[in-house]
């Protein structure tokens, strides 16, 4: 079983120092996302600002190639997760995203759990409207992600102030940055809309919330379409 992890304070909300993006479908459109994504400017740690932002632009054509079926699987999209906290929450992806059968298990969930923790202090990763998008480096060789439901919302510190009921995580390879702020990019668009949002929280199985995850990514890729021919 995952090891006992102590409370753990979150910072939460969105970095002061970062101008919220209200209108949601704006909020990975511009520099703002670059710098949400990666919590650049809120530790001596980032010293590649400038570099990571200049990336921003090829990220952005990147995010139309790059599909939701890149970062999950049906068996990494789960309905009706029991959370209750965020720790919780975390504590069961960490679990969830590491196959049993390592020799170094239990190591590698701490490693998920902490990164998951650390990126948190930096500012809470809830978008809004109950969205959440946490995400973390770790030892990953490609980008990995899971998508859940929760069977009750929980609390975030969202910016907004709503609890979370939609979650997804993603895994980055520690010196990777264009697929991942591409990918955080991608998932913007894609919980952009509210109606797309309903559909997802209507899902009542695995299946059905996978599926409609694809049929909405799907839908994405017609209307770049679309904008390209109008």
């Amino acid at each position: 079983g995952i090891t006992e992890h102590r409370d753990t304070s979150f910072n939460g909300g969105p970095p002061a120092n970062i101008a919220w993006a209200e209108n949601t479908a704006a909020r990975f459109s511009t520099n703002w996302s670059v710098r949400w994504a990666l919590g650049i400017g809120l530790s001596s740690r980032h010293s590649d600002e400038q570099h990571t932002i200049s990336q921003s632009r090829e990220s952005a054509s990147m995010s139309n190639a790059l599909t939701v079926n890149d970062l999950v699987s049906r068996s990494s999209v789960h309905c009706h997760l029991h959370a209750g906290s965020r720790k919780r929450l975390f504590q069961a992806i960490a679990q969830e995203l590491v196959d049993p059968a390592r020799e170094d298990s239990e190591e590698a969930i701490d490693e998920i759990y902490e990164a998951l923790v650390e990126r948190e202090r930096l500012g809470s990763t809830a978008l809004g409207d109950g969205v959440a998008i946490p995400h973390c480096r770790t030892d990953c060789k490609t980008i990995a992600g899971a998508f859940y439901t929760l069977e009750q919302p929980i609390d975030y510190e969202a910016p907004d102030q709503k609890p979370v009921d939609l979650v997804f995580v993603l895994l980055v390879p520690r010196h990777e940055q264009t697929v991942h702020i591409a990918a955080l990019q991608r998932l913007a668009q894609l919980f952009s809309d509210p109606s797309y949002l309903d559909d997802l929280r209507a899902a009542t199985s695995d299946e059905d919330l996978f599926r409609e995850l694809l049929r909405i990514d799907a839908g994405l890729d017609q209307l770049e379409l679309n904008r390209k021919l109008a």
